[in-house]
């Protein structure tokens, strides 16, 4: 093929942009240290130390060097004493050259005394130079001087180089904190400049097709390549890579028991005990949710059941791996959607998540249907009734996108068949569950507790700030650029669009679950696997063989190619992954196979789990439970006699229906002897009113027997009787009253309820915490963030314990103050209806 001048001067135009490109964002990632998220602080440890006044002739001076280029501010340790002290503390940055390149000057009585203050701004330095920082104090009076800190030796980890007082040498470091930029790694540096690359390489390539019909030839040798063997090998040694990169590491290691490894030992031990979810417990897990953490313990029958059970999952990957392969040698499966896939979870990696990467292959399997493989049917139903009664939620998001798949099968293609991708695991699944437990109230219950559990879970466990500023705005770039990939497959052919659109849910729950508490990170583990099976959906064979036709079509190839990427790149942007957790991710998959008979319960485990001797000695025989939520105990006092909540944990109890049904087993003759009770919560929540029913139940039946390092061990009392409520009156409030507690009340329930803006709010992002302030009698107060749909059970007006001293004093005795009254505030606020009923009640004689 000749190309005449003008061809080839606009080949040279496009490869010069292809290198200059690449050469500014090598520039940008690199010395530039363009990918920064958030700020982070570093904190030196001081141990000898000793003090300079800031009196009028000093100045203290602290070198520092710029690795971080990106310096959001600093903090000062400044001890003032007791006397008042006026003025202000003067702080400049200078070079090398000694060029002033910042000046700042903080009041003395915007500084605490001996405390951290946070002094931010925004300052880019020049990588690896020498700066100087010099402190003096200004217009103080009365001969009242400041201190600083001046630490013994220097730290290897701190920025810090020499310091001086007055130009004189001195032998130690400013306490001073640098609060520098985070960087992302080397690992997501390189990947995004790869993607780039392989963005603009598109770009200009299509470009050049479009405008140039010489390049046909170019496309018709490309084409006669796809019969060459090596495409074949590449595909395969694609597929395996995939392959052990995105399987999980299906052993759980415990090293110490906190709220996360308690609840995944009790998945363990469930079906031991003969505990019937759906009856006994309730949680988002279900009987084989254990080997979502599959421990492990004495080589049980259940543990090596769990390993059987992943061989066969393992087995099943392959299997579609293997039909995948066979729809490419077809021409059904394009190698740009095979190429793309493989980089989209690469670019992503991380320890795939258990549940998740079930759902994953749900998904591919799906995919293998759409590409007309029609045997997927059989492993699609095998892994929804492996759902089911694995983690429910997981189910709900794959029965809702086959749902929605199954519905845009039936009016684009009139697939009829399609709807046996579901049916027959919705006939077998609750089959399944009532021969494991015959009992229709268990099933209904295993069922709808899950629903309300996670729609609990997503209302309440929430984080005004679970996501920043610059995360929405990559995230509204991803979400743009999905929708851009919906658009083109529509556009090149409809029935060709049913995966994109359907997948939309799954990715959505992904979204929910990222923006209430756990943050863009976790979405992102959850979304890249998912997206990297989407991308094989995608027909590009039939854009690349449209593009000597139509130019559009160049564009939609090419678009849809650089959207994938980029996509890929934003996600890993915001994973904050490097080469370090990739390699120990790949080594512990490793030592996992080759140790399978190796206990899951780490040495470490037995010196981080301490009960008191005289609590294990009182306890005997005699049943016993945790709260809040360390359930693991058992795994190292074995001899303990432990039994279990309905709710495994009170951090689950986020709907009054659980509330209620842990309340009423601590009323009941199941109630467990003693509690070992710990002073914990989480999400900021008040203590003991998160779950305020099974508060008052514990209240009224258990009495405070020892306090002792950080345990309150409380007796269970026979023969108590459940209070019963009288209602005084009813009253109206807005949610910014103050709501003043009647004398003669004794208990109040206050009805919070969602507004129509509420609702949507918090079914596409989320409304926001709500905190409660009590005010008591006694003049003193208390505020932490409320469950809002557990206010409508309602709560004592007694003293809410703030630390096991206070448990004490409430189990035990009747001295402590009362509420006086309550003021609701936060962000959650906005999401409610503005006028708030409130119910006052005695206790019955």
């Amino acid at each position: 093929m000749k190309f005449n001048s003008k061809d080839k001067l606009f080949i040279i135009c496009c490869i010069s942009i292809l290198f200059i490109s690449i050469f500014t964002l090598c520039y940008y990632l690199f010395p530039y240290q363009g990918l920064r998220y958030d700020s982070e602080a570093f904190y030196p440890v001081v141990s000898e130390h000793s003090l300079i006044e800031l009196n009028e002739n000093t100045t203290v001076s602290q070198n520092f060097n710029s690795e971080n280029i990106h310096l959001k501010g600093l903090k000062y340790y400044v001890i003032k004493g007791e006397s008042e002290i006026t003025g202000s503390l003067h702080v400049s940055i200078m070079d090398n050259d000694r060029n002033l390149i910042l000046d700042r000057e903080v009041p003395f009585t915007d500084i605490q005394n001996a405390e951290w203050y946070s002094d931010y701004f925004s300052l880019t330095l020049k990588k690896n130079h020498i700066y100087r920082i010099d402190i003096s104090a200004e217009k103080c009076t009365n001969n009242n001087y400041p201190y600083l800190v001046v630490m013994g030796g220097y730290d290897q980890n701190s920025p810090n180089l020499e310091a001086y007082q007055n130009n004189e040498l001195l032998n130690g470091n400013v306490l001073i904190s640098y609060e520098f930029a985070k960087l992302n790694s080397t690992y997501i540096n390189v990947v995004v400049l790869s993607l780039f690359t392989l963005s603009l390489i598109t770009i200009l390539f299509t470009i050049n097709v479009s405008r140039n019909k010489k390049w046909s030839s170019v496309l018709n040798n490309l084409k006669s390549y796809n019969s060459i063997p090596i495409r074949k090998m590449l595909v395969i040694v694609l597929f395996v890579i995939q392959f052990f990169l995105i399987i999980p590491n299906i052993v759980y290691k415990v090293g110490g028991f906190n709220l996360d490894p308690s609840w995944r030992y009790f998945l363990n031990i469930a079906n031991s005990l003969n505990l019937k979810y759906g009856t006994d417990i309730y949680f988002t897990y279900g009987p084989l949710g254990y080997i979502c953490y599959l421990m492990n313990l004495d080589n049980s029958s259940t543990y090596w059941f769990g390993i059987g059970i992943w061989g066969i999952i393992f087995v099943i990957h392959i299997i579609l791996l293997i039909w995948l392969y066979k729809l490419y040698l077809e021409n059904k499966l394009s190698l740009t959607a095979i190429v793309l896939s493989v980089l989209v979870y690469v670019s992503t990696m991380y320890e795939s998540e258990r549940d998740n990467y079930q759902l994953y292959l749900l998904l591919l399997s799906v995919v293998i249907y759409f590409l007309g493989n029609s045997k997927s049917i059989i492993i699609t139903n095998l892994l929804l009734s492996l759902m089911f009664f694995c983690k429910f939620s997981t189910f709900t998001s794959g029965v809702a996108f086959i749902t929605i798949f199954i519905i845009l099968r039936f009016f684009f293609d009139k697939d009829k068949k399609c709807i046996l991708l579901m049916l027959p695991s919705l006939i077998i699944a609750p089959i399944s569950y009532l021969v494991y437990n015959p009992s229709l109230k268990g099933l209904y219950e295993y069922v709808t507790g899950i629903l309300r559990i996670s729609s609990g879970w997503m209302k309440t466990q929430q984080w005004d700030d679970a996501i920043t500023n610059q995360e929405y705005r990559y995230l509204l770039i991803i979400v743009l650029l999905y929708i851009m990939l919906i658009i083109i497959s529509l556009l090149v052919d409809y029935h060709k669009s049913t995966i994109l659109i359907s997948c939309s849910v799954s990715l959505f729950f992904a979204y929910k679950y990222s923006v209430t508490a756990h943050g863009i990170a976790m979405g992102i583990w959850l979304v890249s696997m998912l997206f990297s099976a989407i991308v094989l959906s995608i027909d590009f064979r039939a854009m690349y063989s449209l593009i000597r036709t139509k130019k559009k079509y160049a564009f939609y190839y090419a678009a849809s190619i650089v959207g994938c990427l980029s996509i890929a790149s934003l996600l890993c942007i915001n994973l904050h992954n490097n080469w370090g957790q990739i390699k120990d991710s790949l080594k512990n998959k490793v030592i996992t196979f080759a140790t399978l008979k190796d206990s899951s319960l780490l040495p470490e485990l037995y010196d981080n789990t301490y009960i008191p001797s005289n609590i294990i000695e009182t306890i005997g025989n005699d049943t016993v439970t945790t709260y809040p939520w360390e359930v693991g105990y058992k795994a190292v006092y074995t001899n303990l006699n432990m039994v279990y909540s309905p709710s495994i944990q009170n951090c689950n109890e986020f709907i009054p229906w659980l509330d209620q049904k842990v309340a009423d087993y601590f009323y009941s003759e199941q109630a467990p002897k003693y509690i070992i009770l710990e002073d914990e919560t989480i999400y900021f929540h008040i203590k003991y009113l998160d779950n305020p029913l099974t508060w008052e139940a514990i209240k009224d039946r258990y009495n405070s027997i020892i306090t002792q390092e950080g345990f309150c061990l409380l007796e269970r009392q026979d023969n108590i009787i459940k209070s019963e409520l009288t209602l005084i009156r009813s009253e109206l409030y807005s949610t910014n009253d103050s709501i003043k507690c009647p004398e003669n009340a004794d208990y109040v329930k206050i009805h919070l309820r969602y507004s129509f803006y509420g609702e949507i709010k918090d079914f596409f992002w989320r409304t926001g915490m709500t905190y409660m302030t009590i005010n008591y009698k006694d003049g003193s107060s208390c505020s932490g963030v409320i469950i809002v749909p557990n206010m409508t059970s309602g709560f004592s007006l007694d003293y809410v314990p703030q630390n096991l001293e206070d448990v004490s004093l409430v189990l035990n005795t009747e001295d402590y103050t009362k509420i006086s009254s309550i003021q609701f505030s936060g962000i959650g606020l906005d999401a409610l209806e503005k006028n708030v009923e409130v119910e006052w009640f005695q206790y019955a004689e």
